[in-house]
């Protein structure tokens, strides 16, 4: 006997000598959850490789001393950073270094098919380099794992593991650090990864694979929208006065008399919009009906139908799996935040104020609670259109200018429906709006896909895979066409 669990209630375990690592001595590395999963970890079903074993090269990336937070660039080589490792790889909201500097770092380069692992804050986080990165660079909380060349095919199925509840806690019970948790690049070498089948690998990593294909389609989409959005908006062009003082007269004074409403950059952003040659509307001139902010409904306890909050809602995305709480049936019906497919969700309680995403029909039924806008567009405004320019520089300006509050920040329906938006035309509207549509449905897939890899990591590790009917054939790992025929229509 190496461990015996002491008592359910209690995280605390007996431990023969052994079971015992000499180089940890610490309570917490012998946690009941940890030794259980150590014991499914050495079962005989499969084998057992760590990160060492499979790698020729384990680079950690340049310290603070040989590349600085204040050198980063909005522009050139992509610089990896333990933020970025969110559900794979995630560069949308990357920052950069020059070519000159990447050369000077050119030790801890990464390329594709490269494995990167965070190693502080939250070790253990884990992608795969794609084809469309054709190179990049670390910085100090993160390094590159170079797989050996037999192990390249199965880059995708390791990162499952790592990214698994089960890959965390193995990583998490080799970390150190009092206030941080962080690992070396011995300690990373030293993780185990359990390989199955060849066919099973592929099978998981299969899923890995395509969540970062959806990914990169949905990150293209996205982008699309925004370089027209741009183009009709000239947003290059608009260098707004950021003075904190202004002089109004007194006939040009309105219903709003907080000071901040006049500031300069505001009337710049109006000029700004009357001078694109389109019309200016307010967002009350097209919405078909008010604007509904109800009430937050009694919460149940049973999983019933999702209600988001403000801190359910993030630009483009909604986390209706998840929610801040759940309503029963009965209160759904009668709510007045009820919604809808295609209505546009807006945090109007935060913060954060001022973030909108979709709501697509396959989130429903859902509500919103009391600190959550509803707005419902007329057809000459395409629903996803106005997501994109609520969320951008012109839709975050005027929620600044309407918004009240100190600690908390609160924007009303009737100040939201006093809005400025430019009318594009119906062929850009549906441009942009349908690019947005897809890049919230495929982000949805992505993260799909990848939470069943995560989800067949674990089944596997606890013999509750049906391995047979995937070395069979009988089941086979979903593909593109499969996306392509799920998107028809969208």
């Amino acid at each position: 006997m190496k461990f015996k669990i002491c008592d359910t209630h209690f995280p605390a375990a007996w431990v023969s000598v052994e079971g015992l690592n000499l180089l940890r001595l610490d309570s917490r590395y012998y946690s009941p959850q940890y030794l259980k999963d150590n014991d499914l970890l050495s079962s005989e079903r499969f084998d057992k490789k760590t990160i060492g074993q499979m790698s020729s090269l384990v680079k950690d990336g340049p310290g603070g001393w040989a590349f600085k937070a204040s050198e980063y660039t909005s522009d050139g080589v992509p610089v990896i950073r333990a933020s970025d490792l969110v559900n794979g790889l995630d560069l949308s909201n990357a920052v950069y270094m020059t070519e000159e500097k990447h050369e000077e770092l050119k030790q801890s380069e990464c390329l594709p098919g490269d494995l990167v692992i965070s190693v502080r804050g939250t070790p253990g986080r884990a992608a795969i380099v794609p084809d469309s990165v054709k190179k990049a660079n670390l910085n100090a909380a993160v390094v590159r794992v170079r797989l050996k060349e037999n192990w390249i095919q199965n880059g995708e199925y390791i990162t499952a593991f790592l990214n698994s509840p089960f890959g965390r806690r193995v990583t998490e019970r080799i970390a150190n650090g009092a206030v941080q948790n962080n690992i070396n690049l011995t300690e990373v070498r030293s993780i185990p990864v359990p390989i199955p089948a060849q066919e099973v690998q592929e099978y998981i990593g299969k899923k890995i694979a395509l969540s970062e294909r959806i990914r990169s389609f949905s990150n293209t989409c996205f982008r699309e929208a925004i370089n027209l959005f741009e183009q009709i908006y000239d947003t290059q062009r608009f260098k707004p006065n950021n003075s904190t003082s202004n002089f109004i007269k007194g006939s040009d004074l309105q219903f709003n008399l907080n000071s901040q409403f006049y500031l300069p950059r505001y009337f710049d952003m109006e000029q700004h919009l009357y001078s694109r040659g389109l019309p200016v509307k307010s967002l009350k001139e097209l919405l078909r009906s008010k604007i509904i902010r109800s009430s937050t409904p009694e919460r149940t306890d049973v999983n019933s139908i999702p209600c988001i909050l403000t801190s359910d809602i993030d630009p483009y995305e909604i986390r209706y799996t998840s929610p801040s709480l759940y309503i029963t049936k009965q209160v759904h019906e009668t709510h007045s935040g009820k919604l809808e497919p295609l209505d546009v969700v807006y945090t109007s309680v935060g913060p954060p104020v001022g973030e909108a995403a979709l709501v697509l029909k396959q989130y429903l039924s859902m509500a919103v609670g009391g600190d959550v806008s509803i707005l419902r567009t007329k057809k000459e405004l395409h629903p996803g259109y106005l997501v994109l320019f609520l969320n951008s520089i012109f839709g975050k300006m005027q929620n600044d200018r309407h918004s009240r509050g100190i600690r908390q920040r609160r924007v009303y329906p009737e100040n939201i429906a006093e809005f400025y938006i430019l009318l594009a035309s119906k062929e850009d509207q549906k441009f942009i709006g349908d690019r947005i549509v897809q890049h919230q449905t495929l982000n949805e897939l992505s993260r799909k896909f990848m939470i069943d890899a995560k989800s067949d990591v674990e089944a596997l590790i606890e013999g509750k895979l049906d391995t047979d009917a995937i070395l069979s054939g009988k089941i086979k790992a979903p593909t593109w066409e499969d996306i392509e025929k799920e998107l028809e229509g969208i």
